[in-house]
């Protein structure tokens, strides 16, 4: 209602401070794709203050990040999301960029096209041809080496090693994926087993059901915001 209330002035700006923080997770899925619409239909540049990860991950299309009440970085675009801190149950993971190109209801899924290959996804309403972005947890990803046989993990993108982290007991692996850069959180016991190091080509791995269909953002494709 306060939206509402706020749209009929026909503001120039709106100001969101936290509007999500009170929400468990299954409201904030519910209330999110209406601030989406807002963005998109409404033309009102939006103010989003959030400490959450996953909401500015989905709305922004320019990042401010501030530390201890001083902007410490400035971002256009996307890029700004590889640089944000975690907070609370915040994941880490990568953003992949891609086309809806088919839906197969029967099946509980939606296709679309990346840079990295083809994608299953869990069904998402969104017409075909639409550009997304979709969140794909670390822990989530599987790492392969040589044939991967017969497995029901449909997404299997191949790639190279570009970088090994260290990150306390585990170890984040970064692969170029045709130009889609994928972290993947793995133990150092499969780092030896795979015997992974830069240059080493490898298969990423993660089920359609991994990506909920919350996590599947539509990207703006106007300057404004």
């Amino acid at each position: 209602m306060a939206i509402a209330r706020a749209l009929m002035t026909s503001p120039k700006l709106l100001l969101m401070d936290e509007p999500l923080s009170a929400l468990d997770g299954a409201l904030k899925a519910q209330i999110l794709p209406y601030i989406e619409r807002i963005r998109d239909e409404a033309g009102v540049p939006i103010l989003y203050v959030s400490h959450a990860v996953e909401e500015v991950t989905r709305l922004a299309s320019r990042v401010v990040t501030m530390t201890k009440g001083r902007a410490t970085r400035v971002d256009a675009g996307e890029g700004a999301l590889v640089h944000l801190p975690r907070f609370g149950d915040s994941r880490p993971g990568s953003f992949l960029h891609a086309h809806v190109t088919g839906h197969a209801r029967e099946e509980g899924l939606t296709l679309a096209t990346s840079p990295a290959g083809l994608l299953y996804l869990k069904y998402a309403d969104l017409p075909i041809g639409t550009p997304i972005r979709l969140f794909v947890a670390a822990s989530d990803l599987v790492l392969a080496t040589g044939d991967t046989g017969q497995l029901s993990t449909l997404n299997r993108l191949s790639g190279k090693v570009t970088a090994i982290f260290e990150t306390g007991p585990g170890i984040v692996v970064r692969v170029d994926c045709s130009g889609q850069v994928i972290d993947a959180e793995i133990t150092r016991r499969s780092l030896a087993a795979l015997d992974l190091a830069l240059g080493k080509p490898v298969s990423v791995l993660f089920k359609a059901v991994s990506v909920e269909a919350g996590g599947v953002y539509r990207i703006r494709t106007d300057p404004l915001g």
